[in-house]
């Protein structure tokens, strides 16, 4: 294999790695902010919205990185389980190492999208109850997540 294949080899494990850690974190997040919206924390809602920004961020700046990586390994925009899939790799240690990351990042990114899920809901009946006192701000603020692609693994 290539030196230059070899190094992009490495980079995928390492943003396979930095990616699970992402999204962990902002799973653990979620988790807080599911608490804010289950006690209708008003004085909270705001403030960790502000909190998840960087998150988001982080997201977009990882979606970078892979569409940059799968392009150097000659796979295009694919997504990450595509290359994980298609790569031939230099041996049976590197390919089970990448596997298991990946494996690791698949279950990551499953537990975000589930907590990220039930606060869609919630964040729903939240904006029912303060849409008076608040008027647009949440609605419009939810609304530009709500187009956000997260699904880069699959």
């Amino acid at each position: 294999m290539k030196r230059g294949v070899l190094l992009a080899v490495e980079r995928l494990l390492k943003l396979i790695q930095d990616m699970t850690v992402l999204y962990e974190d902002f799973a653990k997040f979620q988790e807080e902010k599911k608490t804010v919206l289950t006690f209708l924390q008003s004085d909270r809602f705001e403030e960790i919205t502000r909190e998840e920004q960087p998150f988001v961020l982080k997201v977009r700046g990882f979606d970078q990185k892979r569409k940059a990586l799968t392009k150097d390994l000659g796979f295009g925009d694919a997504t990450l389980g595509t290359v994980v899939n298609d790569i031939k790799f230099a041996n049976d240690a590197e390919e089970s190492a990448i596997k298991e990351e990946y494996a690791k990042l698949k279950e990551a990114v499953s537990k975000f999208t589930d907590v990220l899920g039930k606060n869609a809901e919630m964040a729903d009946k939240y904006m029912e109850c303060f849409t008076d006192e608040y008027g647009e701000h949440f609605g419009a603020s939810l609304e530009n997540r709500s187009g956000e692609n997260i699904d880069v693994i699959s």
